[in-house]
This record gives C-alpha cells, sequence and structure tokens, in this order.
C-alpha cells in the first residue's frame, strides 16, 4: 500500500539520519577495521552456483558444482508473513536435510536472524546463526557463525558491494583479524551442463577448499533471496507511487 510505502521511506530517512553513529561503530568493530587489511593466503578453486532466481515453485534451489552436478539444495518456507517467520533448509543432493534454521523475525528491511537450535542442549546454545543487520540507505551487514566439531565458534562476515550483492567473505582469526575465505560474484556463464547458448545469470560463491562450504552456500541462498525480495518491494512501491500520481494529476 501507499501508507506502506510512506512508512518504508519514513524508515530509511531515520537510518540515515542515524549513518553517523553506525558508520562509528563499523570503524570501531577489530573485524570490520582488519577486513581492511585481510590476508590473501589461500585460492579460491572451490566454485558453487545458483541460478538467479528464487522460485519455489518446483521444489527446492539446486546449488551446482563446477562441473555442473548437484552438490546441495535449498529450500526457504514463510510460514507467517505477518509475524515474519520462515524456516530455511539445506540438503544434499539426494535431499537428506544437513541442517534447519528457524527465523521469527524474516521480512525485508528489518534486522533478521537465522537460528539452528539444537536438540538435546539449551535453547541459549545454538550450531549455526545467520544474521542480517539492514542500514536503509547503506548496505546490509551480514554475519554467520557456526560451532566446530571441538565446540568452537567460528566467525564470519560478508562484506558486500554498496551497489550490488557481491562482495568478499572473511573469517575472524587471531583475535580481530580478517582471513578472506570466500568470494560471491554475479556472473554470466554459458557452461555446456546449463544447457543453453545464450548464457544463464548465475549467482557464485568462489571459496578455499578448507571452506565451510554448506555454511557458504546457505549464505549464498539467503543473500539471494534477500536481494530478489528487496528488487520486488521496491518494484511494488515504484508502482503504487505512480498509481497514485496518475490519480492525483
Amino acid at each position: 500500500s501507499f501508507a506502506f510505502s510512506i512508512a518504508q521511506t519514513c524508515q530509511v530517512t531515520k537510518d540515515f539520519a542515524r549513518a553517523t553513529t553506525f558508520i562509528t561503530l563499523l570503524v570501531s568493530s577489530p573485524f570490520i577495521v582488519h577486513a581492511r587489511h585481510h590476508h590473501h593466503n589461500g585460492a579460491l578453486t572451490d566454485d558453487f552456483i545458483m541460478r538467479q532466481t528464487a522460485d519455489y515453485t518446483n521444489g527446492s534451489l539446486p546449488i551446482y558444482s563446477a562441473d555442473g552436478k548437484v552438490a546441495y539444495r535449498f529450500m526457504k518456507n514463510m510460514h507467517d508473513r505477518s509475524n515474519r517467520q520462515s524456516t530455511a533448509i539445506l540438503m544434499t543432493e539426494s535431499f537428506d536435510t544437513l541442517f534447519v534454521l528457524n527465523s521469527g523475525n524474516d521480512a525485508c528491511a528489518f534486522k533478521t536472524t537465522y537460528t539452528e537450535i539444537p536438540a538435546q542442549e539449551s535453547r541459549d546454545i545454538f550450531d549455526r546463526q545467520f544474521e542480517i543487520y539492514p542500514h536503509g540507505a547503506f548496505k546490509d551487514d551480514w554475519r554467520f557463525n557456526y560451532r566446530n566439531a571441538t565446540g568452537h565458534t567460528l566467525n564470519y562476515m560478508f562484506v558486500r558491494n554498496y551497489w550490488n550483492k557481491e562482495g568478499k567473505i572473511y573469517k575472524e582469526v587471531n583475535g580481530g583479524h580478517a582471513l578472506r575465505v570466500a568470494e560471491i560474484r554475479n556472473q554470466r556463464r554459458h557452461d555446456p551442463w546449463l544447457q543453453t547458448h545464450h548464457g544463464v545469470d548465475t549467482y557464485t560463491v568462489s571459496c578455499r577448499p578448507d571452506a565451510p562450504k554448506a555454511e557458504l552456500v546457505t549464505l549464498l541462498a539467503l543473500v539471494l533471496g534477500r536481494s530478489i525480495t528487496f528488487f520486488h518491494l521496491l518494484s511494488f512501491q515504484s508502482g503504487s507511487l505512480h498509481s497514485l500520481l496518475q490519480h492525483t494529476s
């Protein structure tokens, strides 16, 4: 609705007014500061590829390896849009569930958290968590972490480009320093397994061999879905405003 469009515009204005505070917080974060002076050791040799779509009409979205084989499958369900409740599932190529993430605040322009809760432990302890911090006119801040086999929590950050959904992913090491482990890119690919002569728009994460691949492809799918939702919302708002102006002119 137009009222919703105005509310969204007001929210962006408020976010812009808080820009100075936000930038100060970013600069003061050791992880983000050290990301500017990150280590590049380790080639990004492993690719995982998605088509640029978030259409679940035919079921889960396949995530391919560079040879065209399905490496993972990703599924996301919105249970209650009014309450922003959703579930995201990462599966193997044969549809076996790897992990399930739940969210109670999944909505564009809102802080969103996707959390995996272990079945037999305290609900205050999670195995995986993905977080999105939207900043209005500024680019979103994406973070995720997971517990490894020894019980240690490993922290990662996606430094997204301002003008698109590409960017680099860093692992926090040595008390705040950043190690680049992956990069996300928009591509137009012509691989034979895509079965087209015109090329296909894809979204690709390239990572180190020792990077957490399951978590990285989950991030890839979440960023893609969020981006598509944002542009659909933007198009809807623009259309509503254009229609209103036509009726009032």
